[in-house]
């Protein structure tokens, strides 16, 4: 392995002639919207999971957590700080999928 990183020893150009593509007008062929798919609706579902995890799920685990020692003894404040926690990655392995 080499500790240091050196200059490029070869360099190089190459030249690409565009003149010859060929751009798709409107003359082509008609669109039609049923070809385009409409993405937003995926994208407020996405949108709003991220709101419930980020903004409800994660504070109120966190709010459970630092409030424990005005919880009665027998309360399971770790339990529902885990569940939380639990159920925010879920939805937010939900919320990646989606914007894939």
């Amino acid at each position: 392995r080499y500790s240091r990183l050196s200059q490029h020893t070869s360099m190089g150009s190459s030249e690409t002639d565009l003149s010859l593509s060929k751009v798709p007008d409107s003359t082509d062929r008609p669109f039609k919207a049923t070809e385009s798919i409409s993405y937003k609706g995926l994208w407020k579902v996405h949108g709003i999971l991220a709101v419930i995890a980020w903004g409800v799920l994660v504070p109120t685990a966190i709010s459970v957590s630092l409030l424990r020692d005005l919880y009665p003894s027998n309360f399971p404040w770790f339990k529902v700080h885990v569940a939380l926690n639990g159920l925010s990655s879920i939805i937010m392995i939900v919320v990646f999928a989606i914007a894939l």
